[in-house]
């Protein structure tokens, strides 16, 4: 490997594009850095995509434990 092939960078702040930018012969983008996945922001994100999914999964194992249930009230019964 040669020399320069490889850059150490923390991309946190919009002031770390300048050198990544150098590195690669790029122009630094005048758009806002991105910041949208920090903290509490990220977790209301996250919590948000994961809502639906917490609801179904609850509902299917409600469902499979009425049917387990209901199976094992219809045995006894029969004895």
């Amino acid at each position: 490997m040669t020399a320069g092939f490889f850059m150490d960078v923390t991309l946190t702040t919009s002031h770390h594009r300048e050198p990544l930018c150098a590195f690669l012969g790029k122009p630094v983008p005048e758009e806002p850095f991105p910041d949208s996945n920090k903290g509490a922001n990220f977790d209301a994100r996250v919590m948000k995509l994961y809502e639906g999914r917490f609801k179904r999964a609850f509902r299917n194992v409600a469902v499979i434990l009425v049917g387990i249930v209901a199976a094992v009230v219809a045995l006894v019964v029969r004895r």
